[in-house]
């Protein structure tokens, strides 16, 4: 694993921007989500790996209630049993 430190500054918004290197090295492309964990004092970033929150699929997500669904559970939730 690599390993590196560097300091960004928070804008106005709250937002920071990842380093291209720090990108790279996780495989971070636009539009990825990133995993935001707080550890005592401190922020873990990580990508996060996205799957249905009901059934497990990598297909079709959309979120939900801060959750990741895919639309076959969707539609099963719409339709009802």
């Amino acid at each position: 694993m690599t390993s590196f430190a560097t300091a960004r500054r928070i804008d106005a918004l709250g937002r920071v921007v990842l380093p291209a290197d720090v990108r790279k090295v996780l495989g971070l492309n636009p539009g990825d989500l990133l995993a935001i964990e707080v550890n005592g004092e401190g922020i873990v970033l990580s990508k996060a790996w996205t799957h249905c929150a009901l059934c497990g699929s990598h297909d079709q997500l959309s979120d939900y209630r801060d959750k990741q669904v895919c639309r076959t559970c969707v539609e099963t939730l719409s339709v009802g049993p």
